[in-house]
């Protein structure tokens, strides 16, 4: 049977439409509002609206004698309704309206052609014409009409040829729910030409709505200089309140609001507004002001509150009752709860309703008269401070301001003071730009050593925002400086302090890089950093150790371009850039040429022999200097994993290292130690898994080997000795081996033209005996024979093959070293197991009778891996039929296309306890394979579960297993019906319109599976017209999609003018019903 239905309703519905009849003659012109031309009618008549005097154009006296309306729900179902009454209406139940209003001409009115009369419709009526509708009497055009803008307008032509004396106009068109939106109800009025009238109101169902008398608080404001309510989070002065009296709209009588402030609230007496609350049918609100006459305000005893009346004492409705308090501000700022105390009074009740609230504000905290800060600067020596006074703008007076540094500190830098006067806010805020300071000549400064002083300043309302200077002595190591200012003296003054930690002793810092020069040779660009605090300094000097045994280093002129040996000023506009290097970032110098000396240095310690040199650098001031110099590894350095380069730097008062040290005291300064590795070649080693080739070269793909590859010297390293050696590691190192014979060993220095290297004459290769590893040795270079590399600082790559592990299938470890004067580097890696892929994926077909058959596919080995002992294991569903072993097709892909590979029947086995069955494939070469079957579904096994499919591929190494599984959705029955025309009466000798339909059945929802419909079984469909429509028989038409032959016994459809009955055959079908109506 059908399990759903989607029965789209007659558009007709949707359609307006006018008839105009003519008493007496039986004259009906029907007409389309939403902008067709409509049908004409033609029938016999005589005079209408005959004799009496010419009015205006426009006629202006009412016509109307009487009026009916019938409303149209959507199950066709009408109401008339009568002058008089009131309705309520579901909304979601409201279609179309019919209405007929009757015009009489009074006897002395004649109309004459181009007079127009117009009828105002109800709000209810939705729709307009797009061009004028004519009226046609006996062939003869006597008017026309047109709606627009909710009026029906007739312009009368030829109308004195008629006489008969009233007109009936019926009206179709939809039912507008949009009026109901706002407003309790609707009022239908249509005034008579007499003193009577039609009268009737339609009210729309309400939803349901449970309501709640309550106060709140709205947000806090300020009022701006026009008065103007502004939000503000903080500093509010105002609060609205607003009360709901009577939220549920009951009937009450003596209502009574009683609300008594707290404290900090004074009521604003002229301030309240109350509205009544009009709810539509979905509970939306519109407020309407109420008179100040319908309600009393009468405050009570203490002043602190009210009561609120009506006036009358009677209400049915909801009220909303809103007034203004003034907040006041707490002494020491921050939060403040404000409690409001109110009770709502009904039907003379003397126990109220409870609605008290509360609002929270939040204000400023009490400003200090003196505030101040201060903080170090890009340059050591100098100290800005700041100083906040009188932001809150109290009436200070006139004072004087004095502040004072610390003593030994510093002081005031000439040119710095600046004094402003500003505008603040209550947050303490500057308002607007900062402004010009006021001029020296206007302040009254006294300035002696750390203490400066300003008299007789203007503090009576007055802020202002004050910025300086100060200088720091050289030589503060880590020292509080402490600035205080105060506006008098004793205890009575006003005053603020700030503390700011210095440091004036500079220091330096060293670091190392280890890089190889354009010959191979590594070597190390030491850099030593001085002064990066930028203190003025006299001179500095630097006495830098190292043990020539393992870096050579040497102060010859000669060898400068080796050595290096480059003093340098760090600046900003320095006009060249070192790019960063190491832990060294970027930084713009110029290279210094006077004013320093670089000589020999050994230390006193006869002990100690290690030598290098001394750096003096005269008149140094406040600059950064870098000292950069090279040495070279010896090949003892080389193989040395760690050296360390000491470097003892001092600064001093004086030049030439004299004076007194600063910040050691005797000028002993500071040991600068770097570090740095012994220099590395570079080693890396890397595998894959490739195919074999046959004797043609070409792929083949029951061979599986591990490429690998191992490259060496990345920093081109000049090697004197070089041997690589490798070694297998993995567990199952005994279950793959070397290919001895795929050895490549290749110059790859220039990597777009490799070199490949002769073994035996570049190099000479053995494996160990127990065959799980091997030894390259590079040969020197012997010029009589051209034979031999070494020594090269070439980049080198190893290529070979090694076997795989098809016992057990595990992952395969391999690690090489690269050993050579300057010590041994090592690197490995590991090539994963190999693994298969699975996806399974189904696909549905229907056969000649309906019945539906999966296809089912499971593709695997998508790795293209060669894989041995592989099991292929299906968990077929329990809905549908169990597979036939027949069915089950085994595939690899060969050339690009699937080609079937034979499968013996004792290959497959069943399980039918756990639902399932076994390939056994065996072994299988690196290409995909695909395995295939077929299961069909009954009309009842589809409606009982979702069909669901699991399947498991197992191979050596991987008894576990891959997974996928693929589910088919239970089907839904989709049924889709639309109008697909419209044909008018005009065309076609048409006398009605008539509408095309078509009916789609059993669609389907499954976007993945097309063909996953629903397997029909006795279905039967039915279609409803609507009373407005009238079926056309003959055009019934059903199709099958898919099946043009398809074609559909008579005795299966049935008909009446308003239904349309088809018993569909079984099976899994799609089709397509047409017809029309009219």
């Amino acid at each position: 049977m059908m399990k759903k239905q989607n029965i789209i309703k007659s558009l007709l519905s949707l359609i307006l439409s006018v008839s105009m009849l003519v008493t007496g003659l039986g004259l009906t012109v029907h007409a389309s509002v939403n902008g067709d031309q409509g049908e004409q009618m033609e029938a016999g008549g005589q005079q209408l609206f005959g004799g009496g005097p010419v009015l205006h154009a426009v006629i202006e006296e009412n016509l109307v004698t009487n009026f009916e309306l019938t409303i149209i729900r959507k199950d066709y179902s009408t109401q008339n309704i009568e002058n008089g009454l009131n309705y309520e209406f579901d909304v979601e139940d409201l279609n179309a309206l019919e209405m007929t209003y009757r015009l009489t001409k009074p006897d002395e009115l004649t109309i004459e052609s181009g007079y127009t009369y117009k009828i105002k419709l109800p709000d209810i009526f939705s729709g307009n014409t797009t061009n004028p509708i004519p009226i046609i009497v006996e062939g003869v055009k006597v008017a026309s009409y047109e709606i627009l803008d909710g009026y029906i307008t007739i312009t009368f032509l030829n109308a004195n040829a008629l006489d008969d004396t009233y007109l009936d106009v019926k009206i179709q068109g939809n039912f507008d729910t949009e009026v109901f939106k706002g407003v309790e109800e609707v009022n239908i009025k249509v005034p008579y030409s007499g003193e009577t009238s039609f009268s009737a109101t339609i009210r729309a169902k309400r939803e349901d709505y449970t309501g709640e008398d309550n106060k709140k608080p709205g947000k806090g404001y300020i009022l701006n200089d026009q008065n103007e309510k502004v939000p503000v989070d903080k500093n509010p002065t105002h609060v609205d309140w607003t009360v709901r009296v009577n939220d549920n709209a009951n009937e009450h009588t003596n209502v009574k609001v009683v609300d008594t402030l707290g404290a900090g609230l004074l009521l604003i007496a002229d301030s309240f507004k109350v509205e009544k609350i009009i709810r539509d049918y979905q509970n939306n609100e519109t407020k309407v002001p109420v008179p100040s006459s319908d309600y009393t305000v009468t405050p009570d005893a203490s002043g602190l509150g009210f009561s609120l009346e009506f006036v009358g004492g009677n209400i049915n409705h909801a009220y909303d009752i809103t007034y203004t308090t003034v907040l006041t501000k707490p002494k020491d700022g921050g939060p403040r709860t404000f409690k409001n105390t109110a009770n709502i009074f009904y039907d003379g009740s003397e126990t109220g309703t409870d609605i008290s609230d509360e609002f929270t504000g939040t204000w400023s905290e009490t400003l200090p008269v003196i505030t101040k800060t201060g903080a170090t600067t890009d340059d050591p020596h100098v100290i800005d401070w700041t100083v906040k006074y009188n932001f809150g703008k109290e009436n200070l007076g006139t004072v004087t301001l004095t502040d004072t540094l610390s003593t030994g500190h510093g002081e005031l830098i000439p040119g710095t003071l600046f004094v402003y006067e500003v505008n603040t806010d209550i947050d303490g805020n500057i308002v607007g730009v900062l402004g010009e300071p006021i001029d020296d000549d206007d302040l009254d400064i006294n300035i002696v050593g750390g203490t400066f002083s300003i008299k007789d300043l203007d503090a009576d309302g007055k802020a202002y925002y004050i910025t300086f200077s100060t200088s720091v002595p050289v030589g503060l190591n880590d020292e509080i400086i402490k600035n205080t200012i105060a506006d008098g003296e004793g205890d009575d003054a006003n005053t603020d302090s700030d503390i700011v930690t210095v440091n004036t002793i500079p220091t330096g810092g060293k670091v190392g890089e280890q890089l190889v020069d354009g010959d191979g040779n590594p070597y190390i660009e030491w850099t030593i950093t001085m002064n990066k605090e930028n203190i003025n300094v006299g001179s500095i000097t630097i006495a830098d150790l190292f043990d020539q045994t393992l870096l050579e280093f040497s102060l010859d002129g000669n060898l400068k371009d080796k050595y290096l040996l480059e003093l340098r000023y760090v600046h900003d506009g320095g006009g060249s850039t070192q790019p960063a290097q190491g832990t060294e970032p970027e930084y713009k110098y110029d290279v210094v040429d006077s004013n320093y000396s670089v000589e020999a240095y050994s230390p006193e310690d006869t002990s100690d022999t290690r030598s290098g040199f001394k750096l003096t650098i005269n008149n140094a001031s406040n600059k950064t200097y870098k000292f950069v110099y090279r040495t070279y590894y010896t090949v003892l350095g080389m193989k040395e994993p760690q050296l360390a380069n000491d470097a003892e730097l001092a600064f001093w008062t004086e030049n030439d290292g004299g004076g007194s040290g600063i910040g050691g005291g005797s000028g002993d300064g500071e040991t600068l130690t770097a570090k740095i590795t012994g220099p590395k070649a570079g080693i890396s080693k890397s595998g894959n898994y490739v195919y074999g080739k046959d004797i043609d070269g070409n792929d083949d793909k029951t061979k599986q080997y591990i490429q690998w590859s191992i490259v060496i010297n990345e920093s081109r390293i000049k090697f004197d000795t070089l041997k690589v050696t490798d070694e297998l590691t993995s567990v199952n190192k005994g279950n793959f081996t070397y290919d001895q014979n795929s050895f490549e060993v290749e110059d790859i220095s220039d990597a777009a033209s490799p070199e490949t290297l002769v073994r035996n004459d570049d190099y000479t290769l053995t494996f160990n005996t127990d065959g799980n590893g091997f030894t390259i040795i590079f040969i020197e270079y012997v010029s009589s024979t051209e034979k031999g590399v070494l020594p090269s600082n070439a980049k080198f790559r190893i290529s070979y093959l090694t076997s795989v592990d098809d016992k057990t299938n595990l992952e395969h470890k391999n690690e090489a070293s690269l050993i050579w004067q300057g010590g041994t580097e090592s690197k490995g890696d590991t090539v994963p197991e190999r693994t298969s892929g699975i996806e399974k994926a189904a696909n549905i077909e229907i056969d000649e009778n309906g019945n539906k058959i999966i296809n089912w596919t499971i593709d695997f080995n998508s790795e293209k891996n060669v894989l041995k002992n592989v099991k292929l294991t299906d968990k077929y569903s329990s809905v549908g039929t169990k597979p036939v072993i027949d069915n089950i097709k085994l595939s690899k892909l060969v050339d690009g296309n699937y080609v079937e590979k034979a499968l013996e029947s004792t290959a497959i086995s069943f399980d039918d306890t756990e639902g399932t069955f076994t390939v056994d494939i065996g072994n299988i070469d690196a290409v995909p394979y695909r395995l295939t079957y077929i299961t069909t579904l009954s009309a009842t096994q589809e409606q009982s579960a979702v069909v669901s499919n699991l399947a498991t591929i197992t191979y050596t190494g991987n008894t576990d297993g891959e997974t996928d599984s693929k589910e088919i959705p239970k089907p839904e029955l989709v049924i889709d019906k639309n109008a697909t025309g419209l044909e008018k009466p005009k065309e076609n000798n048409l006398t009605k319109p008539v509408i095309s339909w078509k009916i789609k059945v059993n669609t389907g929802s499954d976007n993945d599976n097309t063909n996953n419909i629903v397997n029909l079984q006795n279905a039967v469909l039915k279609d409803i017209i609507p009373e407005d429509q009238s079926l056309l028989e003959s055009t019934i038409s059903v199709s099958r999609v898919g099946d043009v032959d398809f074609d559909l016994d008579q005795d299966k459809i049935s008909s009446t003018p308003n239904s349309i009955t088809i018993n569909l055959p079984n099976g899994a079908y799609e089709y397509v019903v047409t017809f029309q109506t009219e």
